[in-house]
This record gives C-alpha cells, structure tokens and sequence, in this order.
C-alpha cells in the first residue's frame, strides 16, 4: 500500500448519483440538484473524521450510471489518475454500488487499486481492502453482483411501465416540461407552438436550424428551462419528436396519443 491506514491518510471521496434530482418552481420552471451526493459527502466525511481514517483531500461527483455501459464517469476516472499520481492514498465511497454495478468492471477496479498501491473503502458495505480479511475480494464480487440483480430489476420495471402505458396510449412521462405543450400534455402553450410550425415551415423551405436558434437566441426568446440560449440540436430534436403530431414512438411504431394536441401538420412533420 503506498500509505498506511491512519490519520494522515488521503482520501478521494467518489460520489455517484443516475441522475439530478428536479424541484419544481413554476410552471416549466425547474431547479436541479445534487441532494443525495450532498447526503453522501456528509455520511463518508464524518465516519472518517470521527474514526481519525484520514483526511478528504479531494471529492469526485460524477451524475451518471455506474451500471450502464458507456456511461460517462470523468471524474471517476479522475479519481484513478490522481491514486497513480500519488495525490490520494484511497478511494472511499458510501457503498459499493456507488462505484459500480457491474461484475465485469471488478476485477479492472482491483487491478487499478493494487497497481496504484490503493485502498478502497465503503462504508455502508463495511468494506476496506486495507483489513487483513481473506474474503475481502470475495465480498466485493457479491456486493457487486447484488447491486447489477438490482440494477438489472430497475430497469426490466421501467421497460414494463413503458411498454404499458404505450398500449395504453399514454405518453412517456417526464419531470421537464414539453415545449410547446404544457405539463400534461393535454394542451398547447399557444405561443411556444406557434413558434415551432413557423421554424418547421422555415425548415421546409431550406432555411437552417442553426440560423433559426441564432435567430430566437436574439430575440430573447426563453427555452422551457427559461434560459436565453437556443441550440440547433435541441430545436431539431423538438422539431422531429413524435409529440409534434400528437404521437409517440415505442419499440419502432408510432402510437397515437387521443389527448395530446398536435403542434405541426403530419404531412410538414414527415
């Protein structure tokens, strides 16, 4: 181990949340935050302080998937070159789920560590890869593989859920509100459809997206977040999504919505 357990010993705190949580203000109004990694932080921080661990040099959030492949962790990653750099002495975290919920990525996550000289610690797990316990290894496997069933039951859920209320008619639920519909989809923002058929139009007959944004941008035209920046990926987005015409799609057909009002005529949109 490049230190030894003890007072003086740096900690990287890794912090992982699947997503940010939402409140909502006003109508198409949010505010995001990061509550459960800020619940984590005060967790991790005060068993090491009250059990004189180390010291917290450096705290790595990432809000992304630790089960999904190719989820993008780059402060996670951070928290490895900084353990080969000699910046930090170990990795803590709440619970092993939190670093990961894939099997495959144990044996990856081992090898950093012992290469790097590393200590791993979860609290919640009463895992230290720095105690002499021989199945400490063997620990690390099960709580990882716990934590891929689980993942793997969350999502088989959401997929039901969606499945049902597609043949259901109903659309995919979602904490953001629509532009140009309102919360429930049930009816048009007047103002904000309006605005789309004219920039679908302007499309059709080969004006650029990009210039239609740079456009609205100038005009001082409010995004559903309320922000003054419009971006030629998010309008194309808007403009090709299903809800245009009242539909939505799921597992390659489009279904129609009964309460959802069209935006665009489906002859501009297709």
């Amino acid at each position: 181990m490049a230190a030894e357990p003890g007072p003086n010993f740096r900690w990287g705190v890794v912090l992982r949340k699947s997503q940010f949580s939402k409140k909502q203000l006003s109508e198409g109004a949010f505010i995001q935050f990061e509550e459960s990694t800020d619940r984590q932080e005060m967790e991790l921080v005060h068993h090491i302080r009250q059990q004189r661990m180390g010291v917290i040099v450096e705290v790595y959030r990432d809000v992304a998937s630790a089960w999904r492949p190719g989820a993008k962790r780059p402060r996670y990653k951070h928290a490895l070159v900084d353990l080969a750099a000699g910046a930090i002495d170990g990795i803590a975290v709440l619970a092993v789920d939190r670093l990961t919920r894939r099997r495959d990525q144990c044996r990856p996550i081992l090898n950093a560590l012992e290469a790097m000289g590393g200590r791993l610690f979860a609290l919640w797990d009463e895992l230290d890869t720095a105690s002499d316990d021989p199945d400490t290894e063997l620990r690390l496997y099960e709580l990882v593989a716990r934590a891929e069933r689980e993942a793997i039951r969350t999502s088989e859920r959401y997929k039901l859920v969606a499945r049902h209320r597609a043949r259901k008619g109903l659309h995919h639920p979602s904490g953001t509100r629509p532009y140009g519909h309102t919360q429930d989809r049930r009816h048009l923002v007047d103002e904000e459809a309006e605005m789309l058929l004219q920039a679908a139009k302007a499309v059709d007959q080969g004006k650029a997206v990009w210039t239609i944004v740079e456009e609205w941008t100038q005009r001082g035209i409010p995004t559903v977040k309320g922000k003054g920046r419009w971006h030629a990926k998010v309008l194309r987005r808007i403009l090709v999504d299903p809800r245009m015409v009242g539909k939505r799609e799921y597992e390659g057909s489009l279904i129609d919505i009964e309460y959802m009002p069209p935006i665009l005529p489906e002859e501009l949109w297709r």
